[in-house]
């Protein structure tokens, strides 16, 4: 009887080893972008989906679990269960379940995570993984974008942004759309930003200081806004609502980040004048600050920013004549036809009907209850757990502007969040 229980026990300590290892592999390999995978298209499948699904395939009876015996992961069964017959209604029944087994597919992933032994170590070793394949992705970023060296596979979209007669261009990286790369960056940079502040050791500090700065550069580089804001918004928070210090220490902290992204803009403005112009023009397409000249560009980017509040409200409206939603499929509108909902919140409404609302309300309790550390635990291990779920923060305000819900690494980060959750409350026990 010994013999199988030391052979449960060595079972499962090699499932661990190398769930954790596969882990990190997957967390360097997302930020390449389509670097790895099989075909030049964005919906190819790489070497991450192979990793993501050998780790849920390993953990697949115990996620399973994890389903009914957690309430937050309950409720994303609940949700994946109402999709599976409110896809019933989508116009497009074949791909709204198609999108349904790609959901289920991200929260099994996050499930498995949370049975993985995610000690301080582990989580160190993990984030090295993160920012060397972050760093890769940003420094062939710049190298291709500057014109030093062609390198294949990067920048390959050629988008401008016209302003005042000048064409920008914009980097795409290793991503076939410039909100794809932004995700990423938008969940992984305020997490860098939390443990640069934390963290003591000088050179760690030192190599997150010029990764964050590199990386907010390239995304600078995407004209995407809506990553930009949510990483501002996220770092307002978190110095002012999630920094744990007394009042002298955390002005202080305030005043050296703000000075350095002070200088940051600055260098910006003065070196990439263009890159002013054109925040300066979006902007001013809604709110005139400058003088811009009209064009079909500046009409395109006004009714870009419309759409999103015109999907909304075409979700709300269409509670009315299918009150159960239509599965994960794209909106059927009459003023633009078939398109995606351009946000997380209207996709959710869309999909599920009026159970959204009550799902949004019951989820949204059930995170708070997750993300509410007992006693304020002050340990290295909690640093990374305000890390992880700041930079979620960061994530979701971007998903209001861009329909990101598929973002494999944002499903890995609220796994992880699960598993530490855990760990650390049962530390005050």
């Amino acid at each position: 009887m010994k013999n199988f229980k030391n052979l449960n026990i060595n079972i499962d300590s090699v499932r661990d080893k190398y769930a954790f290892f596969f882990l990190c592999v997957y967390a360097f390999v997302t930020p390449l972008g389509t670097l790895f995978r099989f075909s030049a298209k964005e919906t190819s499948l790489g070497i991450s989906s192979i990793i993501l699904a050998a780790i849920v395939l390993v953990y697949f009876l115990k996620s399973v679990q994890r389903l009914f015996k957690s309430k937050i992961f309950g409720l994303l069964l609940l949700l994946v269960l109402w999709l599976f017959f409110s896809s019933l209604y989508a116009e497009n029944v074949l791909s709204a379940y198609i999108h349904l087994c790609d959901l289920a597919i991200y929260i099994l992933f996050a499930a498995s995570i949370t049975k993985i032994d995610l000690t301080q170590e582990r989580v160190q070793q993990f984030f090295l993984w993160l920012s060397a394949g972050i760093f890769l992705s940003v420094f062939l970023t710049l190298i291709d974008f500057f014109g030093i060296i062609d390198i294949p596979y990067v920048n390959e979209l050629k988008i401008v942004t016209k302003v005042n007669g000048e064409s920008v261009y914009q980097a795409s990286g290793l991503f076939l759309r410039r909100s794809a790369m932004a995700a990423y960056f938008a969940i992984v940079l305020p997490a860098f930003f939390v443990m640069f502040i934390n963290l003591k050791n000088l050179i760690l500090k030192s190599l997150l200081m010029i990764i964050f700065f590199m990386s907010l550069l390239v995304l600078m580089f995407t004209h995407n806004a809506a990553g930009v804001i949510a990483i501002t918004l996220s770092l307002v928070f978190y110095l002012f609502f999630g920094y744990r210090a007394n009042f002298l220490s955390k002005i202080k902290k305030i005043l050296v980040v703000g000075f350095l992204l002070s200088i940051f803009a600055f260098v910006v403005a003065i070196r990439f004048p263009e890159i002013t112009e054109v925040y300066l023009f979006r902007i001013s397409a809604h709110y005139p600050i400058q003088e811009i000249q009209k064009n079909d560009l500046l009409i395109r980017q006004t009714r870009s920013d419309n759409e999103r509040i015109y999907f909304f409200k075409f979700a709300l409206n269409s509670i009315k004549k299918d009150p159960f939603g239509h599965g994960l499929s794209r909106l059927t509108t009459d003023d633009y036809g078939v398109m995606d909902p351009h946000n997380m919140v209207t996709q959710i409404i869309w999909a599920t009907g009026i159970f959204g609302f009550i799902w949004i309300g019951l989820f949204a309790y059930a995170l708070r209850g997750i993300l509410r550390l007992q006693n304020d635990v002050a340990n290295s291990l909690s640093v990374y757990f305000n890390a992880i779920k700041y930079g979620l923060l960061s994530w979701m305000i971007c998903g209001m502007a861009h329909n990101i819900i598929f973002t494999g690494l944002a499903w890995l980060f609220f796994g992880m969040l699960v598993n530490m959750r855990f760990r650390l409350c049962n530390q005050t026990q």
